[in-house]
């Protein structure tokens, strides 16, 4: 029955419980009580003292149970007072206060009683022989100020929201300083779980145990965001995808920490965490969670966001931290927008070069600042930016360019960082949650992109458009317009007739009308100038598979095989001196160019356009027939019909 723990011994209650009602079943307990208290006893112990009861069985004075309930004071059972001192103790057993049973009972107590781990208990102490419910540890590695460890709790001894029971322990050994960094770490803690943010770790609890100080936070499955740069878990290509959105997710937890804003506190502050590097950023799943929060800050927001700190060092520090003034560096919410700069410039590398590559960047940022002293920043000091940082930069380039629409809503959003750095974000009309989900959605239709690509192609354009539109509807509707109008300077720069038809077979929102317009005539052009608008012998149909059906007004409607589909035919009507082998030749060279080019994709985003399926000659009327779609769901009328029928009524 007795279970081990990492630093004891400690009884399951739920074993406990099933034995005692065994045994009272049984009547297998014999001790001296009176016979009148004996079912009030059972119902007593069952109820309330069943802890207390089985460590006085246990050190062989079953029948001092009564005297635990004479001194209840009517308020709670015997095992809700649990730890007992030994001062109670001589109260409660009176003339049999002896010093060997006092004692026992102090030692066997802490087998029972294990103490329960819920959210939101914050900075208990615990007592010296507390017995803790952890049934594994493994030693995971170090923070800043504190050593980390993966702990399994017992899942009858917490009521945290864990999987498999599992939990990160950071734990931080006393000393007289480091009881100010764990107020303050536990004050950051506390005041961000408030916020419940997605992209910040989550702490369930803290206390001190015996000199140390605890944190237990959700685990991370994963690692850190440095385990992964430095080749040490391996990912696949769609992970890889995954990490813009893994970073927004992050830069949205960062800025919920610059500008703390909590109605159940009442209360807007100002953060920084001071400390921002890929160590500190835990993985989760597809996310990246904002971790070691021991040299975090909060101040008013009234306040200016300058704070002081000595020591601080590391690969991703701004230029600021070299600054010193009386003994301390000055740094504001900045700092950590530009370590999370460095951050996204690894993580890029990363995606396009891999790990290797990112262990190229940091031996081309190494840099002797002093003699004998070499580091690996992204800068040279204060004022003083890294060339090796901007070439890498400059050079660094995915296999394949965002398409043009993207690009233009790139554009827009990059101007819009740029007016975030002169106005406070909330004044800004722009939905983040509704951008980065947009990227969530686009990045799954990628990922599938490579299923049954013939069949879904059409679908997976079509849906990427949607999202592109999301995207742009997220922007304020000033740099919605900045969006389109660099799309139109890049169509009115583009020549390329293979680039025309890509961006025109792309663009058929109705918002972006205007523009498939420019584009589908900016194509055409390019395919006369480039003499494309050929003959093409495909387009020429067999009158055979042309079934006239009913007229409308001087054109028909008919049914083309072998699918039956309807179509509409559009007559061109000649003379028979046309019909010479000379004349005729030349006229059905020129006529099937026409239907090339309207059978081309670009024609089609011209509103009130229909694609042509083809020409077919019919002796008969003497005529040459043009073929073309109709729309489904729609009635074919020509304006003429409107016309009359608006007349007649």
């Amino acid at each position: 029955m007795e279970r081990q723990s990492i630093s004891n011994r400690y009884i399951k209650l739920e074993d406990l419980r099933n034995l005692l009602i065994s045994k009272f079943r049984a009547g297998n307990f014999k001790i001296q009580v009176p016979l009148h208290e004996i079912i009030d006893l059972t119902y007593g112990i069952l109820r309330g003292a069943r802890r207390c009861f089985a460590i006085l069985v246990f050190i062989g004075h079953g029948e001092a149970i009564s005297s635990f309930f004479r001194h209840d004071s009517l308020r709670s059972h015997p095992d809700d007072r649990l730890p007992y001192t030994s001062e109670v103790l001589q109260r409660i057993f009176e003339k049999n206060a002896a010093s060997s049973v006092v004692r026992n009972f102090l030692e066997k107590q802490w087998e029972f009683f294990v103490p329960i781990m819920h959210q939101h208990n914050i900075d208990r102490i615990l007592d010296t022989n507390t017995i803790l419910p952890f049934l594994q540890e493994e030693a995971v590695g170090e923070g800043a100020m504190g050593v980390v460890s993966k702990v399994k709790l017992h899942p009858q001894c917490h009521r945290l929201p864990l999987q498999k029971h599992e939990a990160i322990r950071k734990q931080i050994k006393y000393r007289e300083k480091h009881n100010l960094d764990f107020q303050k770490e536990l004050k950051s803690l506390a005041l961000l779980t408030h916020l419940k943010h997605p992209n910040i770790v989550q702490l369930y609890c803290a206390y001190e145990y015996r000199q140390v100080y605890n944190f237990i936070f959700a685990l991370a499955d994963s690692g850190s965001l440095a385990n992964l740069l430095n080749g040490e878990r391996v990912t696949n290509g769609q992970e890889e995808l995954q990490l813009p959105l893994a970073l927004a997710g992050l830069a949205d937890a960062l800025d919920a920490m610059h500008n703390f804003t909590s109605k159940a506190l009442d209360t807007n502050l100002s953060g920084c965490h001071h400390d921002l590097a890929p160590r500190n950023v835990l993985i989760h799943g597809k996310s990246f969670l904002l971790a070691d929060l021991g040299l975090s800050s909060f101040q008013n927001t009234e306040d200016d966001s300058s704070t002081t700190f000595k020591g601080v060092d590391g690969s991703y520090a701004a230029p600021e931290f070299q600054t010193f003034r009386d003994g301390h560096v000055h740094v504001r919410r900045a700092s950590d927008i530009w370590s999370f700069g460095c951050i996204i410039a690894e993580v890029l590398t990363y995606m396009v070069e891999g790990s290797a590559g990112v262990k190229r960047f940091r031996d081309k940022r190494d840099f002797e600042w002093a003699p004998g002293t070499w580091w690996i920043r992204f800068h040279r000091g204060p004022e003083t930016p890294s060339p090796e940082v901007t070439t890498w930069l400059n050079n660094l380039k995915a296999d394949r360019e965002p398409y043009r629409r993207f690009q233009s809503w790139l554009f827009a959003f990059s101007r819009l960082l740029d007016a975030m750095d002169q106005t406070e974000p909330s004044d800004l009309d722009f939905d983040f949650p509704k951008t980065v989900q947009a990227l969530e959605d686009m990045q799954r239709i990628l990922e599938g992109s490579g299923e049954r690509a013939n069949n879904t192609k059409y679908l997976k354009y079509s849906l990427l458009r949607y999202e592109h539109a999301r995207l742009v509807e997220a922007l304020p509707l000033s740099y919605r317009s900045i969006a389109k109008e660099h799309l139109v300077n890049e169509v009115l720069k583009e020549d390329d007739e293979e680039q025309l038809n890509k961006l025109s077979t792309a663009i058929t929102d109705i918002d972006d009308k205007d523009i498939g317009t420019l584009l589908a005539v900016k194509h055409l052009t390019a395919l006369a100038e480039t003499g494309r608008l050929i003959e093409q012998t495909e387009l020429v149909l067999n009158q055979r598979d042309v079934t006239l059906m009913d007229p409308v007004d001087i054109h028909h409607l008919a049914s083309l095989a072998p699918e039956s589909e309807h179509v509409l035919v559009e007559w061109l009507r000649y003379r028979e001196p046309w019909a010479d082998n000379a004349i005729g030749a030349e006229l059905r060279r020129r006529l099937t160019s026409v239907a090339s080019l309207l059978h081309d994709d670009s024609t089609t985003q011209i509103p009130g356009s229909l694609r042509c399926r083809g020409i077919f000659h019919d002796e008969c009327q003497p005529a040459l027939g043009f073929v073309y779609d109709i729309p489904p769901g729609t009635h074919a009328v020509t304006l003429y019909g409107l016309l009359d029928a608006e007349e007649a009524s």
